[in-house]
């Protein structure tokens, strides 16, 4: 059977399993240039195809990831999706409108039946006019997370925890999924609970872009160790009982208003703080008694919270907690490859890498690099040669077989550069026009990472995809300073040769020139744009951000 998954919502894309195995997969926003692109995925979907070397007519099923997020209206009117979506009116009336109509659509029940047909009625024309003629069906938001992060899994059984700002109306899920019996949900809260707009619209009122910049937040928060709002954090956000505070819609949100009037008299470093370790600490409450309640000790989680690698990292080292896997596309992006693996009820086949969008033959990418005017020559063995351009100082872009899949580059779309230098975070930033508090990660072979993470075996798969941070040891922080965050933290990619050959090679000969452990990995992308994605985006990107040189393919690339 032939399954296409696709979702419309914030970061729209599509994914295609052949005969219950993922061959592809691919978001919009990589294909329109446009970051975090919302809207029907024309573009994804016809690039899985290819990718699959499927044509229209050979699709049986097509499942959306999503029912009722987004509104009618805005998949109705195309043209009106973008614009709505990129809207960051977190404390705006039209919102709690919204968010109260979706909490009560879910609640009753008929409009969530009657707008999910509509839906899919919207849709199936849209897929219909590209020549698709296979049954198009919906599945539930956090289904389609729950699956996505349990089916991918290497657990048999597992605690599956879904937390995102609101998805079909609820905005958390608690199932158990079990090898045997299939996954079963347990609990939801609507969007009525308080975590709903918890941290987005903290985002905003520190002056950073909901929906987008939640990270930016994170990192701010490891800049101090001062939580002096921590009491007001908790009065906006608890835990009860496996329950979260109520948030009344209806009452209109202002900064004028508490907590926001509480915020002004302290930093955004110290704000940052206090409502992080409040969500670490309620999230950690939460697990806890839900572990109690199912008997668990493995927990799986996705959700756009999840994206928030401290929050992880606290879960991760939770005594109750034996092992912790995070879905490594865990925001509504991943919602194409959750809904198809809900549609086919599949149980957990450990997803190895995330190496799912277009390839490019050597032929393609000397084409692009020689209209583009770069000096290059063919490398007779280029990760050798990347590592020795490594260990010489320089900063190396490398673009490499497929594109990944998801938020974080792993090693294929990829900037690499010598962690030695603790002030790399300045000079780097700056170079790529990014925000100069924003840490960078480390790429480690695995036979390094036990010398490196502290406790890093407890979230061991998911070191793979840089989705959980760790407190590193002695030996990283002198030899790697430059991947360590302030706090003594890193988020690590943890590289097995069988999951990226290429860049296992890099690793290995560059430690074995300069005795060093890791590499700083950050995405091949320039402020504000997403991931390059095609040899000429990459030959862009490179002219643009003055880095020293650019490992294409089999080809070397540098600027005049």
């Amino acid at each position: 059977m032939n399954v296409l998954g696709i979702c419309d919502s914030q970061d729209s894309g599509a994914a295609l399993f052949v005969n219950g195995r993922l061959a592809a997969a691919v978001n919009e926003e990589r294909l329109t240039r446009v970051k975090l692109w919302g809207g029907f995925p024309a573009g994804s979907i016809e690039e899985v195809l290819a990718l699959g070397g499927l044509g229209p007519e050979d699709l049986d099923v097509v499942v959306l990831g999503t029912r009722i997020t987004p509104n009618i209206l805005a998949r109705a009117f195309r043209d009106i999706h973008q614009p709505l979506r990129r809207w960051n009116g977190q404390f705006r009336y039209l919102l709690n409108a919204f968010l109260t109509y979706q909490a009560l659509a879910h609640k009753l029940r008929f409009p969530v039946a009657a707008e999910a047909l509509a839906a899919l009625a919207v849709i199936r024309r849209q897929v219909r006019a590209m020549g698709i003629k296979a049954k198009v069906v919906s599945v539930d938001h956090h289904l389609a997370h729950s699956y996505g992060a349990w089916a991918t899994s290497p657990f048999d059984r597992a605690l599956v925890v879904t937390v995102d700002g609101i998805g079909d109306g609820i905005t958390t899920s608690v199932s158990v999924g079990d090898r045997r019996t299939g996954l079963k949900r347990v609990h939801a809260e609507s969007g009525f609970a308080a975590l709903t707009m918890y941290y987005s619209r903290l985002t905003a009122f520190l002056g950073f872009t909901a929906i987008k910049d939640e990270g930016k937040v994170t990192a701010l928060a490891a800049y101090t160790d001062k939580t002096p709002l921590l009491d007001v954090a908790r009065r906006v956000l608890s835990c009860t009982n496996g329950r979260f505070n109520f948030q009344n819609h209806l009452i209109p949100e202002s900064t004028k208003r508490f907590p926001y009037t509480e915020m002004t008299r302290w930093s955004r470093e110290e704000v940052a703080a206090s409502f992080q370790k409040n969500l670490e600490d309620v999230m950690r409450d939460y697990v806890r008694y839900w572990m109690d309640r199912t008997g668990t000790s493995r927990l799986a989680v996705a959700g756009g919270v999840f994206a928030n690698v401290k929050l992880n990292q606290r879960l991760a080292a939770m005594d109750e907690v034996e092992e912790l896997y995070v879905f490594p596309h865990m925001g509504d992006g991943g919602l194409a490859v959750g809904g198809a693996l809900a549609f086919l009820r599949a149980r957990p086949r450990v997803l190895d890498n995330v190496f799912l969008g277009p390839g490019f033959q050597d032929f393609d990418i000397e084409g692009a690099i020689s209209r583009s005017g770069l000096k290059y020559h063919r490398s007779e063995d280029v990760e050798a040669e990347t590592a020795a351009l490594l260990a010489k100082g320089l900063v190396v872009a490398r673009f490499s077989g497929r594109m990944e899949y998801g938020p974080r580059a792993m090693g294929n779309r990829s900037i690499l550069v010598q962690a030695t230098d603790p002030d790399t975070i300045d000079w780097l930033n700056a170079r790529l026009k990014r925000n100069r508090f924003m840490p960078f990660a480390p790429v480690l072979l695995d036979s390094e990472y036990d010398r490196c993470i502290i406790n890093g075996d407890k979230a061991r798969h998911a070191s793979q995809f840089m989705t959980v941070s760790f407190d590193v040891t002695d030996r990283m922080r002198r030899l790697c300073p430059g991947a360590v965050h302030v706090d003594g933290t890193a988020r690590p990619q943890r590289v097995t040769p069988e999951a990226n050959p290429g860049l296992a090679r890099i690793l290995a000969e560059y430690g074995r020139l300069t005795g060093l452990p890791a590499l700083i990995n950050t995405s091949f992308n320039m402020h504000e744009e997403p991931i390059v994605c095609t040899p000429s985006e990459a030959v862009d990107a490179f002219r643009r951000s003055g880095l020293d040189r650019l490992a294409i393919g089999s080809f070397i690339a540098q600027s005049d």
